[in-house]
């Protein structure tokens, strides 16, 4: 039994892993090359704007309110007690109907709030083609909200590989669109365009691929309920759904307005300046944690058959080699900066080495708070994992914008970067290995108690 399970277990993460270097290789691809050929084409202003139109997809990071991350859990469940997902294809099905009307109120009140906020700006020229382009960005993201279920039934069925090679190959065609727009028709709307739709076109293609192939006959046959009736059905998933509600209010709070908030107290240009001398360490996270939303499942799993002391395992792993990798890579970042920066930035920024340093530590905090978000989600811990996050969201956009009114972006580098140190890394951490540890210690003492009888 042991050895099936770690067989299946090193299979599914390296089959993710392979599949996720592929994919989020082409990511970290695109932003380096097309950073400098954007400011070299079309300037720092636009590239500014082309930077916040691909934030939209992160501002948002639970668009469907979490209901697809619960489908994980539910799924993952069926397959390992029942061998089969049979009796969660209708709720699959449901959840899929209720992502398309959740697409159409994201956009609706999303169009709303982007035209408020490029309104309110005071530094921005050229305030209509913003517009235009956020509204472009924010129409290509609702698109691609309900192809993510199938991802994360994938995920939950430990084949999370198949939906991360269309992504790549998503990714590969956005880079060759870009450059295609860059080198022929250079503007904005364009280049927005051909960065975002292909992966969302991908994301379709791999929703049709598994849908034909695994659940043909149900999803033909599935007649559709009302709104209502479809909620009540699966209130289950819609109140693990609502702690996501929970991490992605904190989320917005405490990371993914800051780039608008820089646009709005400093400029769109000092966008562009945080942007860029973020690109080195944003591929950070992605190489070292490939493999670790694989383990969502997997963690399950291992909590399912009480092999917590593999689970500690994992997770110290990860960190250790988080933790030499990013500051073996960042010391590098730092040492070369002026080359690496003048190539990213085409010499138009002056990059201090303090706010490289601060960016280091945050990049730090946020690869190893992943893998703990991993475990917590897993073994049903999201309660304590929203609050955690949201405390620390309430916290940032306190002190985030008096730091950017008052000071300048290089104090917000700091607060920002120590803000989600202590209060979102050092608590993921004392709450997940604190529940694994006392797995472990029940386990132990279980052991005794039944070696004493």
């Amino acid at each position: 039994m042991m050895s099936r399970l770690r067989t299946i277990t090193s299979s599914s993460v390296f089959q993710y892993g392979l599949a996720s270097i592929f994919a989020r290789g082409f990511a970290i691809v695109t932003t380096l090359v097309l950073t400098p050929l954007i400011i070299h084409t079309l300037g720092v202003t636009h590239y500014g704007f082309w930077f916040l139109a691909t934030l939209i997809s992160t501002v948002i990071a639970f668009p469907d309110f979490g209901i697809s991350n619960g489908v994980i859990n539910k799924i993952a469940d069926l397959n390992r007690t029942t061998g089969s997902i049979l009796k969660g294809i209708t709720s699959i099905l449901e959840v899929s109907y209720l992502l398309r009307v959740l697409a159409i109120f994201w956009f609706l009140l999303g169009s709303l709030m982007i035209f408020l906020y490029v309104r309110t700006l005071n530094h921005a020229t050229q305030q209509d083609e913003l517009l235009q382009t956020l509204l472009l960005s924010l129409g290509i993201f609702c698109l691609g909200i309900p192809p993510t279920l199938w991802s994360r039934v994938q995920l939950a069925l430990e084949r999370g590989h198949e939906s991360v090679i269309w992504e790549g190959v998503g990714k590969a065609a956005a880079l060759f669109l870009s450059l295609i727009v860059l080198f022929i028709h250079p503007e904005i709307r364009w280049l927005t365009v051909a960065t975002l739709l292909p992966p969302v076109v991908a994301a379709y293609c791999n929703g049709i691929f598994f849908t034909r192939r695994d659940m043909k006959n149900a999803y033909l046959s599935h007649k559709r309920k009302s709104l209502k009736e479809t909620v009540v059905a699966n209130l289950d998933i819609l109140r693990t759904g609502g702690y996501f509600t929970v991490i992605q209010v904190a989320y917005i709070l405490g990371f993914a307005l800051d780039p608008f908030l820089i646009g709005r107290f400093g400029g769109v240009d000092q966008v562009s300046y945080v942007s860029v001398i973020r690109r080195p360490f944003d591929a950070f996270p992605l190489v070292i944690t490939l493999f670790s939303t694989s383990l969502w499942p997997v963690f399950g799993r291992l909590q399912a058959n009480s092999q917590f002391v593999q689970s500690r395992r994992l997770i110290i792993s990860l960190c250790m080699w988080s933790a030499a990798l990013i500051v073996i890579l960042g010391g590098i970042v730092i040492v070369f900066q002026k080359p690496i920066y003048d190539l990213l930035g085409q010499s138009r920024f002056s990059v201090q080495s303090a706010d490289l340093f601060w960016i280091l530590l945050r990049t730090f905090a946020v690869t190893i708070t992943i893998v703990q978000n991993n475990y917590m989600s897993a073994v049903n811990l999201v309660k304590r994992q929203a609050l955690t996050q949201l405390t620390s969201g309430l916290i940032s956009i306190v002190v985030v914008i008096p730091a950017l009114y008052f000071g300048n972006i290089h104090v917000y580098l700091l607060v920002s970067s120590l803000i989600y140190f202590f209060f979102t890394l050092i608590p993921s951490l004392l709450i997940s290995f604190g529940d694994i540890n006392s797995k472990i210690k029940s386990s132990l003492e279980s052991v005794v108690w039944y070696s004493d009888k």
